[in-house]
């Protein structure tokens, strides 16, 4: 019996130890899917993760502010297998996107399935949309600066993609519509759990950026 308790201790310890949870809460101005801005009505955030080894599953809520009932705008659930090199760091996983208000002509529920891969500073991440038969593949670096301040931290970010629709596997480079294309970035401040910054992309099509900013807090576990 003392053996079995044990054993169950060091299993429990043992699983303890991978297991990390992150939560946020937070506000953002405008809200970016696939290079586009998909909502610019501001809205409260959070979000909620939990990592075990190389599983990865997460829910993020998005609350708009100008609903005038209780109904949430959107509700992204996320699961993820990640597998880990020296290389660099491949997932794959899906999103189940479920939206409160849809605008017309859109759907209520999204099945979104991924594959990214990155290591340190760099992302590469393919995503479709299975209902809006959508696919987008976007890159993009991140680093962060320690300023030697108070332990404030400078984390600036540029990306730039690719978003397809009605074409998911295009069967040559002539199918290929470059209008599609997007660049932006970010620009934040962190210190110990508060974060805050600015935001913005730019679609070729229009040539216009669209700048947002957010702020929040994480509690990492």
């Amino acid at each position: 019996m003392k053996k079995l308790t044990l054993l169950f201790v060091a299993l429990v310890t043992a699983v303890s130890a991978q297991v990390t949870s992150t939560f946020t809460a937070g506000y953002r101005s405008k809200d970016i899917t696939f290079g586009r801005v998909s909502s610019d009505v501001a809205a409260y955030v959070g979000t909620a993760e939990v990592a075990v080894g190389s599983f990865r599953l997460g829910a993020n809520v998005q609350n708009n502010l100008k609903l005038n009932d209780s109904s949430l705008y959107q509700i992204d659930l996320i699961g993820g297998y990640k597998f880990f090199s020296t290389l660099a760091n491949v997932e794959f996983g899906t999103k189940y996107v479920t939206k409160g208000h849809p605008v017309n002509y859109d759907m209520k529920n999204h099945f979104r399935p991924f594959v990214e891969v990155g290591k340190d500073i760099f992302s590469i991440r393919a995503m479709m949309d299975l209902e809006a038969q959508t696919s987008n593949i976007e890159g993009a670096l991140k680093h962060s600066v320690d300023l030697g301040l108070f332990g404030l931290k400078f984390i600036p970010s540029i990306n730039v993609g690719y978003t397809d629709v009605n074409d998911a596997l295009p069967h040559s480079k002539k199918e290929i519509k470059y209008t599609n294309m997007y660049y932006g970035g970010s620009a934040d401040l962190t210190w110990k759990f508060i974060s805050g910054g600015l935001y913005t992309v730019c679609p070729s099509t229009t040539k216009k950026y669209a700048t947002g900013y957010r702020g929040g807090v994480a509690l990492k576990f």
